[in-house]
Protein backbone atom coordinates (compact mmCIF):
# COMPACT_ATOMS: atom_id res chain seq x y z
CA UNK A 1 0.00 0.00 0.00
CA UNK A 2 1.35 3.35 -1.17
CA UNK A 3 -1.26 5.54 -0.26
CA UNK A 4 -4.30 5.70 2.58
CA UNK A 5 -6.66 8.09 0.68
CA UNK A 6 -8.83 10.50 3.30
CA UNK A 7 -12.03 9.32 4.93
CA UNK A 8 -10.87 5.86 3.88
CA UNK A 9 -11.76 4.67 7.48
CA UNK A 10 -14.53 7.00 8.20
CA UNK A 11 -17.49 4.50 8.20
CA UNK A 12 -15.64 1.43 9.75
CA UNK A 13 -16.90 0.91 13.56
CA UNK A 14 -15.73 -2.55 14.18
CA UNK A 15 -12.16 -2.41 13.96
CA UNK A 16 -10.46 -3.68 16.84
CA UNK A 17 -6.49 -3.39 15.67
CA UNK A 18 -4.87 -2.68 12.56
CA UNK A 19 -1.63 -4.45 11.81
CA UNK A 20 1.08 -2.45 9.75
CA UNK A 21 4.25 -5.23 9.11
CA UNK A 22 5.97 -3.62 6.59
CA UNK A 23 8.89 -0.92 7.05
CA UNK A 24 7.38 1.55 4.45
CA UNK A 25 4.93 3.71 5.99
CA UNK A 26 2.17 4.42 3.18
CA UNK A 27 0.80 7.79 2.95
CA UNK A 28 -2.14 8.81 4.25
CA UNK A 29 -4.76 11.77 4.13
CA UNK A 30 -5.24 13.51 6.80
CA UNK A 31 -8.75 11.97 7.39
CA UNK A 32 -7.59 8.52 6.70
CA UNK A 33 -8.25 7.29 10.08
CA UNK A 34 -10.91 9.45 11.60
CA UNK A 35 -13.41 6.44 13.24
CA UNK A 36 -16.50 7.34 14.65
CA UNK A 37 -15.84 4.77 17.91
CA UNK A 38 -13.15 4.17 20.22
CA UNK A 39 -9.95 4.20 18.12
CA UNK A 40 -8.16 0.69 17.17
CA UNK A 41 -4.78 -0.57 18.43
CA UNK A 42 -2.28 -0.19 16.27
CA UNK A 43 0.79 -2.71 15.87
CA UNK A 44 3.85 -1.45 13.48
CA UNK A 45 7.54 -3.36 12.36
CA UNK A 46 9.89 -2.76 15.60
CA UNK A 47 11.40 0.90 16.13
CA UNK A 48 9.02 2.77 13.60
CA UNK A 49 6.83 3.34 15.65
CA UNK A 50 7.84 7.61 16.01
CA UNK A 51 7.36 7.58 12.61
CA UNK A 52 4.17 6.07 11.99
CA UNK A 53 2.96 8.46 14.78
CA UNK A 54 4.29 11.34 13.06
CA UNK A 55 2.95 10.64 9.64
CA UNK A 56 0.07 9.33 10.67
CA UNK A 57 -0.79 12.59 13.66
CA UNK A 58 -4.39 11.63 14.49
CA UNK A 59 -4.39 8.18 14.89
CA UNK A 60 -1.91 7.17 16.94
CA UNK A 61 -1.19 7.14 20.78
CA UNK A 62 2.07 6.58 22.04
CA UNK A 63 2.73 2.56 21.66
CA UNK A 64 6.43 2.48 21.34
CA UNK A 65 6.82 1.41 25.34
CA UNK A 66 4.80 -1.05 27.05
CA UNK A 67 5.11 -0.57 31.06
CA UNK A 68 4.85 -3.56 33.79
CA UNK A 69 3.95 -3.30 37.26
CA UNK A 70 5.21 -6.00 39.31
CA UNK A 71 4.03 -6.14 42.88
CA UNK A 72 4.87 -8.03 46.35
CA UNK A 73 5.31 -11.60 44.78
CA UNK A 74 8.04 -9.89 42.67
CA UNK A 75 7.37 -12.22 39.11
CA UNK A 76 5.13 -11.80 36.59
CA UNK A 77 4.37 -13.30 33.36
CA UNK A 78 4.31 -10.86 29.98
CA UNK A 79 4.36 -10.76 25.96
CA UNK A 80 5.55 -7.42 24.18
CA UNK A 81 4.53 -6.75 20.16
CA UNK A 82 7.90 -5.80 19.83
CA UNK A 83 11.41 -6.30 20.66
CA UNK A 84 13.10 -5.21 23.47
CA UNK A 85 15.92 -4.98 26.04
CA UNK A 86 15.46 -5.65 29.91
CA UNK A 87 15.02 -3.18 31.47
CA UNK A 88 17.46 -2.09 34.49
CA UNK A 89 16.04 -3.75 37.68
CA UNK A 90 14.33 -6.68 36.27
CA UNK A 91 15.48 -10.46 35.23
CA UNK A 92 13.86 -11.73 32.25
CA UNK A 93 13.23 -15.13 31.93
CA UNK A 94 12.65 -18.39 29.43
CA UNK A 95 10.86 -21.72 30.69
CA UNK A 96 11.44 -24.69 29.09
CA UNK A 97 9.80 -28.35 29.90
CA UNK A 98 12.87 -30.68 30.43
CA UNK A 99 11.27 -33.56 31.88
CA UNK A 100 8.38 -35.06 33.87
CA UNK A 101 7.50 -32.77 36.48
CA UNK A 102 10.88 -30.28 35.46
CA UNK A 103 11.29 -26.99 33.83
CA UNK A 104 14.29 -25.33 33.29
CA UNK A 105 14.85 -21.34 33.71
CA UNK A 106 16.93 -19.73 31.40
CA UNK A 107 17.84 -16.09 32.00
CA UNK A 108 17.78 -13.32 28.36
CA UNK A 109 19.34 -9.93 28.46
CA UNK A 110 16.72 -9.75 25.12
CA UNK A 111 13.42 -9.86 24.46
CA UNK A 112 12.31 -11.23 21.17
CA UNK A 113 8.43 -9.92 19.63
CA UNK A 114 5.76 -12.61 20.47
CA UNK A 115 7.83 -14.38 23.10
CA UNK A 116 6.09 -15.18 26.70
CA UNK A 117 8.64 -14.30 29.43
CA UNK A 118 8.66 -14.61 32.92
CA UNK A 119 9.88 -11.11 34.75
CA UNK A 120 11.74 -11.26 38.15
CA UNK A 121 12.08 -7.82 40.09
CA UNK A 122 9.62 -4.90 41.92
CA UNK A 123 7.97 -1.92 40.34
CA UNK A 124 7.28 -0.16 37.65
CA UNK A 125 9.40 -0.89 34.45
CA UNK A 126 9.53 -0.08 30.85
CA UNK A 127 10.32 -1.99 27.79
CA UNK A 128 11.40 0.26 24.94
CA UNK A 129 11.72 -1.11 21.52
CA UNK A 130 14.89 -2.57 20.53
CA UNK A 131 16.11 -0.46 16.91
CA UNK A 132 16.95 -3.90 15.75
CA UNK A 133 15.03 -6.71 15.89
CA UNK A 134 15.62 -9.58 18.79
CA UNK A 135 15.77 -12.56 16.25
CA UNK A 136 18.17 -15.22 18.59
CA UNK A 137 15.67 -17.39 20.99
CA UNK A 138 16.02 -19.93 23.51
CA UNK A 139 13.83 -22.82 23.07
CA UNK A 140 10.96 -21.42 25.23
CA UNK A 141 7.82 -23.09 26.32
CA UNK A 142 6.00 -20.15 27.60
CA UNK A 143 3.52 -18.86 25.15
CA UNK A 144 1.97 -15.21 25.13
CA UNK A 145 -1.30 -13.85 24.14
CA UNK A 146 -2.34 -10.41 23.51
CA UNK A 147 -5.98 -10.26 23.84
CA UNK A 148 -7.33 -11.48 26.69
CA UNK A 149 -7.90 -15.76 26.24
CA UNK A 150 -9.55 -18.23 28.11
CA UNK A 151 -7.56 -21.34 28.95
CA UNK A 152 -8.15 -24.66 29.77
CA UNK A 153 -6.65 -28.22 30.08
CA UNK A 154 -3.88 -30.34 31.86
CA UNK A 155 -1.45 -29.11 29.49
CA UNK A 156 -2.05 -25.35 30.60
CA UNK A 157 0.56 -24.05 33.52
CA UNK A 158 -0.30 -20.36 35.07
CA UNK A 159 2.55 -18.58 36.97
CA UNK A 160 1.32 -18.12 40.88
CA UNK A 161 1.69 -17.33 44.44
CA UNK A 162 0.22 -19.73 46.58
CA UNK A 163 0.98 -19.68 50.33
CA UNK A 164 3.90 -17.62 49.68
CA UNK A 165 5.35 -19.96 47.08
CA UNK A 166 5.93 -18.82 43.45
CA UNK A 167 5.57 -21.26 40.88
CA UNK A 168 3.73 -22.68 37.84
CA UNK A 169 0.62 -24.54 39.13
CA UNK A 170 -1.51 -26.21 36.19
CA UNK A 171 -5.20 -25.16 35.05
CA UNK A 172 -6.76 -28.63 34.44
CA UNK A 173 -8.90 -29.73 32.63
CA UNK A 174 -12.15 -28.49 34.80
CA UNK A 175 -11.26 -25.19 34.85
CA UNK A 176 -10.96 -22.17 32.79
CA UNK A 177 -9.22 -18.97 33.27
CA UNK A 178 -8.49 -15.58 31.23
CA UNK A 179 -5.43 -14.77 31.17
CA UNK A 180 -5.04 -10.60 30.27
CA UNK A 181 -3.59 -9.44 27.12
CA UNK A 182 0.18 -8.88 27.71
CA UNK A 183 0.67 -11.71 29.50
CA UNK A 184 1.94 -15.39 28.88
CA UNK A 185 1.44 -19.40 30.41
CA UNK A 186 3.06 -21.91 30.19
CA UNK A 187 2.73 -24.49 27.86
CA UNK A 188 3.37 -28.20 28.28
CA UNK A 189 4.38 -30.07 24.96
CA UNK A 190 2.12 -33.09 24.07
CA UNK A 191 4.65 -35.96 24.09
CA UNK A 192 5.73 -34.37 27.88
CA UNK A 193 2.28 -34.83 29.07
CA UNK A 194 1.53 -38.03 28.08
Amino acid sequence: IKYIADNAFTSCTNIKRIICEGEEIPTAAENAFKFNVATPNLYVADGLEDEYANNWKTFIGKINTTNLTIGASEYSTFALNHSAKVPEGMKVFTAEVTGENEITITEVKQIAKGEGYIAYGKGNFTFEPAKKVVSERNINDMIGVYENTELSGDDVYLLSKYNDVVGFRCLGNENTYTLPAGKAYLQIPSFEAK
